[in-house]
């Protein structure tokens, strides 16, 4: 059986409306990585100044909160298609990140059938920064990329900036 080419250019156009259709309810209204015109997710807490030994790598311990509600996934999380947790330099730091330590996340199940375990971080956070800075006074510039969703939808991956005065003696 043959189909005209009008009922098929309408079928696909149907098909592509009901991908569009899906793709915007997977994430909430108004949450954009570009524009972010909703309440950030992931605050930076602590330390907002820091003393390093000069030349060599110092272990920061850096302190983040999660919006009450809310949940990120952790630096490795459950699904490859999922966004992990990240933290990197900024091209113009100051200083430079060698290496970061990244906590387990926990276990967090969601209700679909049969149950689903996402690997996350909720409430609060820390990471371990390894950084080494020449003496004197610098700013150290990271960036922290996330991925927050609620119990039942995913906002696109947001990236906030991280800044601390650092002192290497």
């Amino acid at each position: 059986m043959r189909i005209p080419m009008r009922t098929m250019t309408a079928i696909v156009a149907l098909m592509l409306l009901a991908a569009a259709s899906a793709a915007a309810q997977s994430t909430i209204p108004g949450w954009s990585e570009k524009a972010p015109t909703h309440k950030q997710v992931v605050a930076f807490v602590a330390p907002a100044t820091a003393t390093v030994t000069a030349g060599k790598p110092t272990e920061l311990e850096l302190r983040f909160s999660i919006r009450e509600g809310m949940h990120i996934n952790a630096h490795t999380p459950s699904y490859p298609e999922l966004i992990p947790t990240t933290l990197s330099a900024d091209d113009d730091s100051e200083a430079e990140l060698t290496e970061t330590k990244y906590p387990d996340g926990t276990d967090l199940m969601l209700g679909s059938n049969p149950p689903e375990k996402l690997n996350v971080y909720t409430t609060e956070f820390l990471l371990y920064a390894h950084v080494r800075a020449k003496a004197g006074l610098h700013t150290l510039k990271l960036k922290l990329r996330y991925q927050a969703c609620t119990m039942s939808a995913c906002m696109p991956p947001r990236t906030i900036p991280v800044t601390i005065e650092l002192i290497a003696k």
